[in-house]
C-alpha cells in the first residue's frame, strides 16, 4: 500500500510538472507571436 501510495504521488508530481511545462511554452509562444509584435 505504501508503494502505491508513493508511486500515484510520483505520477501526481509528473503530471504538475508537465503541465507547468505546457503552460511555460503557452506563455512563450504567445510572447513570441508575430502577430503581437506586430501590434507594438
Amino acid at each position: 500500500m505504501v508503494s502505491h501510495f508513493s508511486l500515484n504521488f510520483r505520477l501526481r508530481a509528473h503530471q504538475a510538472h508537465l503541465i507547468t511545462f505546457l503552460n511555460a511554452l503557452s506563455l512563450w509562444l504567445w510572447l513570441t507571436d508575430p502577430c503581437l509584435c506586430s501590434k507594438c
